[in-house]
């Protein structure tokens, strides 16, 4: 255990949230480039569409969101979230608004994979 003098220190050196070295290599090149940004918003702008046109196929239509994710309400909320967990489809679960929050796929593989969990 650390004492309050170290833990001082340590807390004036490394701010709220430390980030790693990696972490910050990787975030100060994608801010120093524009053209990636760019392309980066419209493939993520592309990917929202695809999301909640893909879950809406599938009465699953998506009450909020940004471009990583979509929330859907649905009063089957545990049992869908179950059915999906045993499937191997990860979403997170909100009990207390009866909520799932679907995040992107990362590959072309994974969206087949939703689309073919969310048809059975």
């Amino acid at each position: 255990m650390a004492t309050a003098q170290i833990t001082e220190t340590l807390r004036e050196r490394c701010g709220p949230w430390t980030v790693s070295s990696p972490a910050r290599w990787v975030a100060s090149r994608a801010l120093a480039d524009k053209h990636w940004q760019t392309e980066a918003r419209s493939r993520l702008e592309e990917s929202e569409k695809r999301l909640i046109d893909l879950l809406s196929r599938h009465d699953l239509k998506p009450t909020g969101g940004t471009a990583l994710f979509q929330l859907v309400h649905t009063h089957e909320v545990s049992m869908l979230y179950y059915s999906l967990a045993n499937q191997c489809v990860l979403v997170r679960i909100f009990r207390d608004i009866s909520s799932l929050r679907f995040g992107l796929p990362g590959t072309e593989d994974e969206w087949t994979r939703l689309e073919q969990v969310l048809a059975g």
